[in-house]
């Protein structure tokens, strides 16, 4: 099933704001601004090749994005500010993320249980606490072009990529990870 939502105000939602129910597929989630609730925008199982474009989440006490078993989905012109967690994937396959700005919380990007094949492009990731960034067990990860603030965190991620011009802020902590290439960074 597909479902297209556009230019909705969503604010003190009880549970969630945009729920992406299971098999939830090929759907549009545009200029939608979420303010208040547990959690902003919640994916789960097989809810694959979703398209998340020029979203305003805020001010949530869980999750600003969490999802669960869903791939391939992509998420572009975003911003993720002051949820108690920004953005949280686990066990989603090939997602994107393009030119987004996840800030303001105590966790800015957390991605675990094989989260494989993600892509971080032109993003802006600054959290209030530590880390940042943080990328457990999961593989064949790719940055360009980000600015990360307050720690990076690669914890068993193997096959990572920085391409160019990534800014890390602090340091970048890499634990039993292989295969990790860095050229033309700041």
């Amino acid at each position: 099933s597909y479902t297209n939502a556009t230019k909705n105000n969503i604010s003190e939602s009880d549970v969630y704001s945009i729920f992406v129910h299971k098999a939830t597929s090929n759907s549009y989630f545009l200029d939608n601004t979420l303010v208040t609730g547990r959690d902003a925008i919640r994916i789960k199982v097989n809810s694959n090749n979703n398209t998340f474009i020029n979203n305003s989440v805020s001010d949530h006490t869980d999750y600003g994005l969490y999802s669960t078993d869903s791939d391939s989905n992509s998420y572009t012109n975003n911003t993720f500010d002051n949820n108690s967690i920004n953005v949280l994937l686990s066990a989603s396959l090939t997602n994107t993320f393009t030119n987004n700005s996840i800030f303001g919380s105590a966790v800015g990007m957390q991605v675990k249980s094989s989260s494989t094949s993600l892509t971080l492009i032109n993003n802006t990731i600054n959290s209030t606490s530590l880390p940042s960034l943080e990328i457990n067990d999961s593989n064949s990860v790719t940055l360009s072009d980000n600015r990360l603030y307050n720690d990076v965190r690669f914890d068993n991620t193997n096959s990572v990529t920085f391409n160019k011009n990534n800014t890390i802020q602090t340091n970048l902590n890499i634990t039993n990870s292989d295969i990790i290439t860095l050229s033309d960074n700041n």
